[in-house]
């Protein structure tokens, strides 16, 4: 496959051993091509725009600028990437109303894989609003 035919993907943790874990399965998945990878919300901001991916995963727990308010100024700013939360927490521990922030699903930490990464950019090019992929189920998007 040509790098031209990949689907350009941002990284975004701020625990640099899960940003390399999540940075080695979008490597490892033939079809997309790792476009950024960076520490932070606020540096997400910058790099988003730029890069124009269309595929953003973000961690929703980091210092500074967390992932809920991260994707709220993408989306806020007119990014039109498919954005994922990628999480360690359960789906109860998650912050409230992470499902209006304008993501389009959830990932779970221990979920990251290259078949699985292939898997859900399948599933969110049927636009059905947000998947949830902790519980396997599609939950519509309210914004």
């Amino acid at each position: 496959m040509n790098t031209s035919d990949r689907v350009r993907v941002v990284v975004v943790d701020d625990s640099a051993v899960a940003r390399s874990a999540i940075e080695d399965a979008v490597v490892q998945a033939g079809e997309f091509e790792l476009a950024a990878s960076v520490a932070s919300g606020e540096e997400a901001l910058g790099v988003v725009p730029r890069v124009d991916p269309e595929l953003v995963l973000l961690d929703v727990r980091m210092h500074g600028l967390d992932g809920h308010e991260t994707c709220r100024l993408l989306r806020a700013g007119g990014s039109r990437a498919r954005i994922v939360l990628v999480s360690a927490l359960g789906r109860l521990e998650l912050p409230v109303g992470i499902e209006t922030c304008g993501a389009n699903a959830i990932l779970h930490k221990s979920e990251v894989s290259p078949r699985r990464l292939a898997m859900l950019w399948r599933r969110l090019q049927s636009d059905v609003g947000m998947l949830d992929l902790d519980e396997h189920v599609a939950v519509a998007d309210s914004a």
